[in-house]
């Protein structure tokens, strides 16, 4: 199964230096996806999805805004709770 380029947000729990829960996330703006394959369903592993992608460099960001300069994406720190 092949995909279009799209947005991709990944988000990692993380603490600050006070030990109060955040979230950061990483905005890619454009990830190209190679095919996705899938193996099994076996027994003990059940269904394996296999998948991997690069980033391009973007004209726009994950919400179509157009950018000043062709940029990758972006990193947020929020405190947990804020999407």
């Amino acid at each position: 199964m092949n995909q279009a380029t799209r947005p991709v947000l990944i988000r990692v729990p993380s603490k600050d230096t006070s030990g109060d829960a955040r979230n950061l996330d990483i905005v890619l703006y454009k990830v190209q996806f190679e095919p996705i394959s899938f193996d099994g369903p076996t027994y003990k592993d059940g269904l394996k999805i296999n998948y991997a992608g690069y980033c391009l460099m973007s004209d726009v960001d994950e919400t179509g805004a157009t950018l000043a300069q062709k940029m990758i994406g972006r990193i947020v720190s929020l405190p947990t709770g804020i999407v």
